[in-house]
Order: C-alpha cells, then sequence, then structure tokens
C-alpha cells in the first residue's frame, strides 16, 4: 500500500509542497512504525527543505541502524546527492567569485585551532571537513590543528573563499588571506621613537612621522630573523672550502594600529637607539656600555608595559616551519623588511606574512 503512494509523495516534493508532504510522512509513520523506508523518505524532504545537516545526519544514522540492503542503497545515494550538489554549488560560487577583480588573485585558506578536549566535536568536524576537501577523514584528521593557525590550502583566492565559506557554515573556524590584501596595508619602517607625553608617540621613517596613542596598537608581533654569510674554513685535506652559516639573529618588531591600517616596523639591525626616546638599560659591567641585545630588551619591555591591552604574538618560529612547506606563494610576496641580504632569504617573506596574517584576521574579527 505504501508503495502505490510513493508517486504522490514525490509528486509533493516536486512541487515543493511541503506541508502536505510532512502530513503525509506523518500519516504514513503512525500506520507503519517499523517501516524504515520512511527514514529514508524524511531525510529526503528534510534535504529538499534545505536541512542538509539534518538529511545527511538521517541518512548515515541509516547506515549504522539498518542491515536491509535496499535501504541501505538508498542512504549511501542520499548521500551521494548530497556531496554532488555540494560540488556543483561550490563550482558555482568559485566561477562568480573568479569574475570579481579579487577573485584571480593567490592567497592561501588556513584553519583555526579546535580543542582537542572536546572529542565528539572534533570527530563531527572531521568527518564535516572530510568531506568539503574531498578527502578521507584521516587525511583531513591531521589538516586539522589544535593549537595555532594551520594553513592548509593555496591557489586562487575564489576557490578558497568557496572552500572557506563551506567551511565556516559546517561551524570550522577558517579564513582565507589573499597576497593583495596582505600587499595593500600600509607598512612604514621606523627608525626611532619619540615619547610626546600623555601616551603619544611619534614614530620616525622614511616617509616622514607617525603620530599614534599607545591605546591605538591592538597587537605586537615579534620574530627573530637569521642573517646569514660566507665564512671560510679549512677541511680534513687542508683545503680552504667557503660555507653559508647564520651571522646573527635580528630581531624585529610590528605594531599593528588597524585605525590607521598600518603596521609600523622596527627591527634592532638598524633601529637608532641613540635618537628619539631613551630607555634605560641593564648593564652587565658598569663601564660597559649596554649592548644593541640588552638596549632591545629594554625597549621591548617598556613597550610591553605601556602597552598592556595589546596582544603579543610570539609564535613565528611555528609559522615559519608551517608556511615554509609553500615556496611558490612565499616568492610571490614582496617582503617589507630593510635588511640587508647578500641574497634573498623565505625567512623575510614569512614574517611578511605572518604579521599581516594577524593584522587581517583581526580586522575580520578573528582575533588569533
Amino acid at each position: 500500500m505504501l508503495n502505490l503512494s510513493l508517486s504522490e509523495f514525490e509528486q509533493m516534493l516536486a512541487q515543493r509542497q511541503w506541508q502536505s508532504a510532512t502530513a503525509i510522512l506523518e500519516r504514513w509513520k503512525r500506520q507503519y512504525p517499523q517501516e524504515p523506508q520512511l527514514k529514508i523518505l524524511e531525510a529526503r524532504l528534510a534535504y529538499a527543505m534545505g536541512n542538509i545537516s539534518q538529511a545527511e545526519g538521517m541518512f548515515r544514522e541509516l547506515l549504522k541502524s539498518q542491515t536491509q540492503a535496499s535501504i541501505l542503497a538508498e542512504a549511501r545515494k542520499g548521500l551521494k546527492q548530497i556531496e554532488e550538489d555540494e560540488v556543483k554549488r561550490r563550482n558555482q560560487r568559485i566561477a562568480e567569485l573568479a569574475s570579481t577583480s579579487t577573485g584571480q588573485g593567490l592567497g592561501f585558506l588556513a584553519l583555526l585551532p579546535v580543542s582537542p578536549d572536546n572529542v565528539a566535536l572534533r570527530s563531527a568536524t572531521v568527518e564535516r571537513l572530510a568531506r568539503i576537501l574531498c578527502t578521507d577523514a584521516y587525511t583531513a584528521k591531521f589538516k586539522l590543528p589544535t593549537r595555532y593557525l594551520k594553513i592548509i590550502r593555496m591557489g586562487t583566492i575564489a576557490s578558497l573563499q568557496a572552500h572557506g565559506e563551506e567551511l565556516r557554515q559546517a561551524e570550522i573556524p577558517a579564513v582565507w588571506i589573499s597576497l593583495q590584501a596582505i600587499a595593500q596595508i600600509t607598512l612604514k619602517e621606523v627608525k626611532y621613537f619619540e615619547l610626546l607625553g600623555l601616551g603619544e608617540v611619534r614614530a620616525l621613517h622614511d616617509q616622514g612621522d607617525t603620530r599614534f596613542c599607545l591605546s591605538e596598537v591592538s597587537a605586537r608581533v615579534e620574530g627573530i630573523l637569521p642573517t646569514y654569510g660566507n665564512v671560510f674554513d679549512i677541511d680534513a685535506k687542508h683545503q680552504i672550502i667557503r660555507r653559508e652559516q647564520v651571522l646573527d639573529r635580528v630581531r624585529i618588531c610590528d605594531f599593528h594600529l588597524p585605525q590607521q591600517n598600518l603596521i609600523l616596523r622596527f627591527h634592532d639591525s638598524n633601529y637608532q637607539f641613540n635618537q628619539g626616546m631613551q630607555v634605560q638599560a641593564r648593564q652587565t659591567l658598569p663601564n660597559i656600555k649596554p649592548t644593541v641585545q640588552q638596549r632591545w630588551q629594554a625597549l621591548m619591555r617598556w613597550f610591553s608595559e605601556a602597552m598592556p591591552n595589546a596582544v603579543t604574538h610570539n609564535d613565528f618560529p611555528h609559522f615559519q616551519d608551517m608556511i615554509m612547506m609553500y615556496p611558490d606563494l612565499l616568492k610571490e610576496i614582496s617582503p617589507r623588511i630593510d635588511l640587508f641580504r647578500h641574497r634573498p632569504q623565505l625567512v623575510d617573506n614569512c614574517f611578511e606574512v605572518y604579521s599581516a596574517t594577524m593584522f587581517l584576521m583581526r580586522q575580520m574579527g578573528l582575533a588569533h
């Protein structure tokens, strides 16, 4: 009797008669409470009404609870339809975004950390991530970060944004950053700071000067950049050989001023400690002047105390190790770091991306 009425139900779905379809389904459930076919129809109705996650959950539950071959086949067919429709919508969204001026640019897609403490939440997140990225659960598990931001894909911003929007809809925290957005952030390389009083500071740079209040600084981004050089040595055969090694480590810091869409950058290799504000540095010996490192540390301590509400980002080494896996992307970056190099070093590009990513995430309300 149920099979004879299925065509009527199919017609209601085709004509989007949700109320009538729901009513007839409820009647059947009362008449045939043990009929597993009704679970399939209920899932199809949910999907037709746009309740995609609910329909998917129903289909997956049937795969776990049923053994009847026809029911299992229908459940798999329903899941396959969901996945095919997702791919179709995603491709349409990519085409839409690619037609814009910004959609053609390069960028990367990253996931924000998901706590490992909630095992059930993490397991469900892995399943959703696997489907959106068209991969298996095992691979998706290792893409999901627990502590740090993790880049999972690079490419055109149209494709990255389409995937990122799906991830967010699936309650997976994601962010996509374009190289164009990084380049559009105004950046000034500071020679020294002057303290004007009442929490106001003047930064001197090649373009002139920038005045700002310490309370404007939303974040401090710190890192260490190695500098390389050639050294000569004698090998076991007493022959002179040349090799490259780290000669120094430059300490660098960015101040983020989102209200001015500005980053102020300075590092201990060219900061003019004898100009502007003078901060007392600790001396190892009374008759020996403080080292550059000691003066830098004193300056950083002063700013840390003067800007207690500014977030400090100092996990650059982890970010560098991760993004170094994408050298083709890094080579598209022009690092704005005034540091003498015998040849370009990708570590400079890494810091440019790291600081800009933190800056743009805060603008998006994704403070990290």
